[in-house]
């Protein structure tokens, strides 16, 4: 899949032909006409400085862009250049990104119209949610509110791993912000809360979510090139459902958009936090015997396992 993010950062940076951080790039990009006429929104450098953040992460000494400096970014092509300052041509290498709760601003569902429109359980239409989204005024909150907001939902991305008739589980750690409740237990789903910085000109169909689900792969797991190359393709991640019950406190607060990638054959999982442990495949076909050592949304997933019509979603997705 293209990123439209990363070309406009190339256009700009060969454009000034030195460093420039993420907001000094967008207005550059601006001026030489390089900005898509449907892009929109305030906070677009934010996104920018995502996507060239996991442009770096994902391609590392390929990448087409690189750090000289916390925030600020440079062409890789030009540390050749002999017209181009030394100092330049040193490859800053960040930490890796923590999610900070006090800052993120998440995708948020009001309850009324959610609950007047009787949308609840294991929802197979996607477009119940995905059009109240669209008809909701405010769609985004600080996290840090959210989590307390009970007249809202937050949407989260929660992301099967299939390969062929087995699905990836793995335990969730204590170096996680997950919910209490959440820590320790056996999971079937990888993801995180859907932000504004994920709702680009790429994916503002469904505002973010696959986007998200992407890059929250990307950091959950140790993806190598081929994979991560299979992931940017439309057929191999898909959103096909959400979840939105009320059972526990965890649950009361998000929704799950539930997304299934289909892996390449040759993947075997490692993981890319210290969060993710004991991964494991679990074949579809039998339900495992410790259903309770699992989370509440992994439990539906599997109790949906045993039903033709949810299991025609592994059988119909192909890799790449």
């Amino acid at each position: 899949m293209p990123d439209t993010y990363i070309d406009l950062a190339v256009k700009a940076l060969r454009y000034h032909k030195a460093p420039l951080s993420a907001k000094e790039i967008m207005k550059i990009a601006d001026e030489i006409g390089a900005i898509p006429p449907h892009t929109h929104g305030k906070t677009q450098h934010k996104t920018l400085q995502a996507r060239l953040s996991e442009h770096i992460l994902r391609d590392r000494e390929n990448s087409l862009v690189y750090r000289v400096s916390p925030g600020r970014f440079f062409l890789r092509e030009f540390m050749l250049e002999t017209s181009i300052d030394d100092k330049f041509k040193i490859e800053f290498h960040a930490r890796r990104r923590k999610k900070d709760l006090t800052n993120e601003n998440v995708l948020v569902l009001p309850a009324k119209p959610l609950k007047e429109a009787g949308v609840y359980g294991y929802i197979d239409d996607t477009n119940q949610i995905i059009s109240l989204l669209k008809k909701a005024k405010s769609i985004y909150k600080p996290r840090k509110n959210a989590e307390t907001d009970f007249n809202c939902k937050q949407i989260i991305t929660y992301v099967l791993v299939a390969k062929g008739s087995k699905i990836l589980s793995y335990r969730r750690g204590k170096f996680s912000n997950a919910g209490q409740e959440i820590l320790g237990a056996r999971s079937v789903g990888f993801g995180g809360h859907v932000s504004d910085t994920d709702a680009d000109f790429l994916d503002q169909e469904t505002f973010g979510i696959r986007n998200n689900a992407s890059r929250e792969l990307l950091e959950e797991l140790w993806l190598e090139r081929e994979e991560q190359m299979n992931l940017q393709k439309s057929k191999s991640l898909r959103l096909f459902s959400f979840i939105n019950v009320d059972d526990t406190e965890e649950a009361k607060k998000h929704i799950a958009a539930i997304l299934l990638y289909y892996c390449t054959p040759k993947f075997e999982p490692k993981k890319g936090e210290l969060s993710i442990n004991d991964l494991n495949w679990l074949d579809i076909t039998h339900r495992p015997n410790n259903l309770d050592d699992f989370e509440l949304w992994s439990r539906i997933i599997i109790n949906k396992l045993r039903d033709p019509k949810f299991r025609k979603h592994f059988g119909g997705l192909k890799a790449g």
